[in-house]
């Protein structure tokens, strides 16, 4: 029994939520990703990989849809080019209707047709519901918001191409988000009076 409680204790680090730090030449964002919802894993891993392989470091974002949404993550610039971890192949979408754009600061691949995502992506500026069930989200914009609408101010041409260049200056997975569970427990461990109590809990754990 020890070695099951064991077992789900270090599998909720394992497939915690990660955060991923974004700089760009106009400010950081940091996103949420939902790494431990399994519905979008193969998402979720394609992301953070390119993150850690440092792919998108010296992109631009090559296109901005005016109060809609920022569009990045293609090294070309051009809106045609990228390629996942998966042999640089194209692979499917992944959606969980439990997820949604009912929301601004979604976080979502930006495929190049139905079934067919490579590396680059999307972030909303305000809520966009008819993109539901179209689109993968994978995470969420938790700090940064601000960036992204002074990016959404960029004059841009006919075909939303910005005309000042914003570039993704750096990229990092810098930690787990620890689930809600995991935060009680700490605090409980915390409250314990003494020293000696703790060590004892930690013991028969």
């Amino acid at each position: 029994m020890k070695k099951l409680y064991l077992f789900i204790f270090l599998s909720s680090f394992i497939f915690a939520n990660k955060i991923v730090t974004m700089e760009t030449t106009m400010g950081k964002i940091k996103l949420e990703i939902f790494s431990d919802n399994p519905t979008i894993s193969k998402t979720t891993h394609n992301f953070e990989r390119l993150c850690e392989m440092r792919y998108y470091e010296d992109t631009k974002v090559f296109k901005i849809v005016k109060y809609n949404m920022i569009i990045a993550g293609d090294p070309t610039g051009t809106g045609k080019g990228g390629k996942s971890i998966y042999g640089g192949k194209t692979f499917d979408d992944e959606i969980d209707k439990d997820l949604n754009f009912n929301k601004e600061g979604m976080l979502a691949m930006a495929n190049i047709g139905k079934n067919k995502n490579t590396s680059q992506f999307f972030i909303t500026t305000k809520p966009t519901p008819w993109l539901n069930g179209k689109y993968t989200i994978f995470g969420r914009v938790i700090e940064g918001m601000d960036i992204l609408y002074k990016m959404d101010s960029v004059p841009t041409n006919k075909n939303g191409k910005p005309l000042k260049n914003i570039y993704i200056k750096k990229v990092r997975v810098v930690q787990k988000k620890r689930p809600e569970n995991l935060k009680k427990v700490k605090q409980k461990k915390i409250n314990v009076s003494t020293y000696k109590e703790s060590q004892n809990m930690a013991r028969e754990f």
